[in-house]
């Protein structure tokens, strides 16, 4: 007998492609879905502080199996959590994938000035803690008031998350003090993956946001428009000094519509735009009266608005 031989390439070609078909039906979610999780569920909470790392409570050795165990996505005292102002620590834990592409953090909003550390490292933070306190307004300051703010992206550096296979999340807060009757910290559906998918939802969120003020920005364009032609009709006729007034008048309202939506792409010193909100309002108090009693003083109620309406008259 011959030396064996392998069998034709005519014959083989049906079984390798028998074979690529078997593995073409098959979809793996484990390693073919894309790498990102909402964080929604139990946190571990417990007031204080540990500005300086001596008790290690941003550690990822740290024992917090004591502390107490809320929902994230929920108020505390629906929760039977107490009612706090200060400080306070948020912790959770990640199991990652062995396999996995560089990682980051969103934070769509939490309402107040906070910490954010992974693995033990401070890797972002928003507003200002104690004692340089500063509270920040990063929220719409507009209708639809549901819609949520930016957000923020935080890199989770890659020797902190490579060759994990958990992951250490704490979040040190600080509940500002005039706050803490009506509200409470609040993390809205946090997430956790590929960095670049983290940035596509933020962007995501950023044109969502858009549109959803789109009311207001096409109302700031109105007030634009009819302060430019009040301002125009002023230039044809400077003794007719209402449509002054008027343009003043229609430019502190676009300037009122452009600082309720600042906040929602902007983080702003919440003290400084309450102020200068007020300052807003003030003016529009002062020259809405000015235009009104500048143009019945021309147009009616003056010495030469009757005059003008005797004249009509006698005509």
């Amino acid at each position: 007998m011959g030396p064996a031989h392998d069998s034709p390439p005519r014959l083989r070609a049906p079984f390798v492609i028998a074979a690529n078909l078997a593995r073409a039906q098959v979809f793996d979610l484990e390693h073919d879905r894309v790498q990102m999780a909402e964080l929604h569920g139990l946190w571990r909470f417990h007031t204080g502080d540990d500005p300086d790392g001596k008790f290690g409570w941003a550690n990822p050795a740290f024992d917090d199996s004591s502390r107490q165990l809320g929902r994230s996505d929920q108020p505390l005292e629906v929760q039977g959590c107490p009612v706090y102002s200060g400080m306070a620590w948020y912790r959770f834990r990640v199991l990652l994938p062995a396999n996995h592409l560089p990682l980051a953090l969103y934070i769509p909003e939490i309402g107040t000035s906070f910490q954010a550390f992974a693995g033990g490292r401070l890797i972002g933070g928003y507003g200002g803690l104690p004692p340089h306190d500063r509270v920040v307004l990063g929220y719409p300051g507009v209708e639809p008031a549901g819609s949520p703010a930016l957000g923020q992206v935080m890199p989770i550096p890659a020797d902190i998350a490579d060759g994990k296979d958990i992951l250490i999340i704490a979040f040190r807060v600080w509940q500002w003090p005039d706050f803490a009757s009506f509200c409470d910290p609040r993390f809205e559906a946090l997430s956790i993956g590929d960095a670049s998918l983290m940035s596509d939802l933020r962007r995501h969120k950023s044109d969502y946001l858009f549109w959803s003020l789109s009311a207001q920005n096409v109302l700031l364009l109105g007030y634009l428009i009819a302060a430019g032609a009040g301002l125009g009709l002023f230039l044809l006729r400077p003794r007719e000094g209402e449509y002054l007034w008027f343009a003043a008048v229609e430019l502190l309202y676009a300037a009122g519509c452009a600082w309720d939506v600042y906040p929602a792409f902007h983080p702003v010193w919440l003290q400084g735009w309450d102020a200068t909100n007020g300052l807003l309002t003030l003016m529009r108090g002062i020259c809405l009266p000015m235009f009104f009693v500048t143009f019945l003083k021309h147009h009616g109620a003056g010495p030469s608005g009757a005059r003008s309406a005797q004249r009509s008259l006698e005509g």
